[in-house]
């Protein structure tokens, strides 16, 4: 589950109505897949979905009068841009993995 936060492009998503089965069993049907289900109230309901698969999501919520929020992006892109603001650390990142190819009887001969 790790490996998939950080490769997949994913949402969590917030869904509000009055009949929530039957959405779940339009995605279902539709080849949608979701995760971590979680029923907060008779009303309300959070999940897990795809970023691809959000989009057909829109057209069933659009459709059958849902309210439908995203609390939490996780994309790859995401992960990139945070990791490439901090360029310090990309250029130590850098040096310590030139300082590991090319100085390899330093680190091996302190074993």
């Amino acid at each position: 589950m790790r490996l998939r936060k950080c490769f997949k492009n994913f949402v969590t998503v917030r869904l509000e109505g009055l009949a929530l089965e039957k959405i779940l069993n339009l995605c279902i049907s539709k080849g949608i897949d979701i995760w971590d289900v979680k029923r907060e109230k008779y009303t309300l309901l959070e999940f897990k979905i795809n970023l691809k698969n959000y989009k057909k999501l829109v057209e069933f919520y659009k459709r059958y009068g849902f309210r439908v929020s995203i609390i939490e992006e996780n994309s790859y892109k995401k992960w990139t841009n945070k990791f490439l603001k901090r360029k310090m650390l990309v250029v130590g990142h850098f040096f310590l993995l030139l300082f590991y190819f090319t100085f390899p009887d330093l680190y091996l001969g302190l074993m």
